[in-house]
């Protein structure tokens, strides 16, 4: 499996690092703290930290003792908690090391990021767009809400192309939302608008994704 990303639970707001199946497409997610995340997350962005962490130091304590690790199994889950292997070897010698999954992960990827050189995984550079509308609605009701939806298509054409030109490049992924307010006050993220909005965005984004 592979690491596909880090979400949070918006219900226990917990992180997840979540592993994908590439032949399947098959999801594990496996609910972490929060410095496991944060130790998964500053690897697979690739941001140095000014002194080594705790991962990196059990790496390079591995490096000195001519230890690689050649795989990381998930191998039981028992009252709501996953249990890991870390399958390792010096020599002829093969070594298994009992390990939380987040751990496992956080190493292995160091690993990967060392025997792959630094420079073969670029940071990635994140940028944000926005916009503020004046809502129609405030202070009334309607049942048409033609008056928001049909500018909302076209704000969503104007935010993918400021996107892109903001990148300067491929865009590999993104996030949107429309977040709705009365009189200045935010009142809820609005799905109904964030798939109207998301519509013309994905229109003016997914050629590239493809590329």
């Amino acid at each position: 499996m592979k690491v596909k990303g880090l979400v949070v639970d918006p219900i226990s707001k917990m992180p997840i690092v979540v592993l994908e199946n590439p032949r399947n497409e098959q999801i594990l997610p496996i609910w972490i703290g929060v410095f496991e995340a944060n130790a998964i997350a500053l690897t697979i962005e690739n941001v140095p930290t000014p002194r080594p962490m705790t991962h990196d130091l059990l790496k390079s304590f591995l490096e000195k003792l001519g230890i690689a690790i050649e795989k990381i199994v998930v191998n039981d889950v028992r009252n709501n908690t996953f249990f890991a292997l870390i399958h390792c070897r010096r020599a002829e010698e093969a070594i298994v090391i009992d390990s939380r999954p987040s751990d496992a992960i956080a190493l292995a990827l160091r690993q990967l990021l060392r025997e792959a050189g630094i420079d073969a995984v670029p940071p990635l550079r994140k940028v944000a767009v926005a916009a503020v509308v004046r809502n129609p609605y405030a202070g009334r009701y309607s049942a048409d809400l033609a008056e928001i939806v049909e500018p909302s298509r076209e704000l969503g054409v104007e935010l993918g192309r400021l996107l892109v030109e903001a990148m300067g490049g491929p865009v590999q992924s993104y996030g949107k939302a429309a977040l709705v307010g009365t009189n200045g006050e935010l009142e809820h993220t609005h799905a109904f608008l964030t798939s109207v909005l998301a519509d013309r965005l994905r229109d003016v984004l997914n050629p590239r994704l493809q590329q």
